[in-house]
Order: structure tokens, then C-alpha cells, then sequence
């Protein structure tokens, strides 16, 4: 499945990313292990903030994010139906491109 963007146009560039999610609006979720999380509707531009664990999930189900991870060289993009899993604790941030909607997993 392909997002609704050029991905070989779009050249993730961390610095410019941590730019944005600071001038944008920040949604922070806290995640226990022993509840699960209701789905989070983003407008675009918008950005979720994740204090991840190991094996933590974001599944997109709609739209499409930018996800980054600390301490990860490589930023991840996911179209509806991806799911990106963390292979570290740290914060992990996803922007959305367009009106996309995520579920973090526990």
C-alpha cells in the first residue's frame, strides 16, 4: 500500500522534523501496559509525542505519519494499514501529512 505522496520527492530530514513537532501542536500520550489506548484522529501537521517501550506498536489507520525515534538514525513513513514497531525505549514522535488517524499499541 502507498501513502497519498511522492515518497522518492520526500527526503526525511530529522533537524527540519524536531522544527516542526516543536512549532506544532504536541499531543503527549502515556501508555500503560495493562490498557489499551483509543485511536487518536490527527489534523495535518499535527503531532503525537510516544514515550515507547521495546515492541511498542503505532498501527496507521488512516492518512499517512512520519514517524521518528530517538536515538533511530532512520525515520519511518507509514500508510494506512502500516504499523511501525519500536526497537527502543525513548520518546518516539509521529507527525501526520494529512488528516490521519493512529492507534499506539501496548
Amino acid at each position: 500500500m502507498t501513502a497519498n505522496f511522492d515518497q522518492a520527492r520526500l527526503a526525511p530530514d530529522r533537524a527540519l522534523f524536531l522544527r516542526l513537532a516543536d512549532a506544532a501542536r504536541i499531543i503527549v500520550v502515556r501508555l500503560t501496559r495493562h490498557r489499551s489506548t483509543p485511536a487518536i484522529d490527527l489534523a495535518p501537521q499535527a503531532v503525537v509525542r510516544v514515550r515507547a517501550h521495546v515492541g511498542q506498536r503505532i498501527r496507521c489507520i488512516a492518512g499517512s505519519l512520519w514517524i521518528t525515534q530517538d536515538g533511530d538514525p532512520k525515520d519511518h513513513i507509514l500508510a494506512q494499514g502500516q504499523i511501525f514497531c519500536a526497537d527502543r525505549r525513548g520518546v518516539l514522535l509521529a507527525y501526520a501529512f494529512e488528516r490521519s488517524r493512529l492507534t499506539p499499541e501496548v
